[in-house]
């Protein structure tokens, strides 16, 4: 339960507590990941998740914080 208040404490902030881009290694070698379902778990905003959302993959994400979740879905 410590670790669920911690994370809605950090996103509870109407600002984006990471930036819009996704991870630079991540987007540096998106190329070699294949076609298909991608699982990003710990998501926060879904930087990431939207990225690759944004390339037509199937994407599932999962975060504790309630409140990253629903900056995810508004930035999708």
């Amino acid at each position: 339960m410590k670790q669920r208040s911690y994370r809605e404490e950090f996103f509870r902030d109407h600002r984006l507590a990471w930036r819009t881009e996704p991870d630079r290694v991540l987007k540096q070698y998106a190329h070699f990941v294949p076609k298909g379902t991608i699982l990003d778990i710990g998501m926060g905003e879904g930087r990431n998740a939207l990225f690759f959302a944004q390339r037509n993959f199937s994407v599932e994400g999962y975060d504790t914080s309630e409140r990253a979740i629903a900056k995810c879905r508004r930035l999708a």
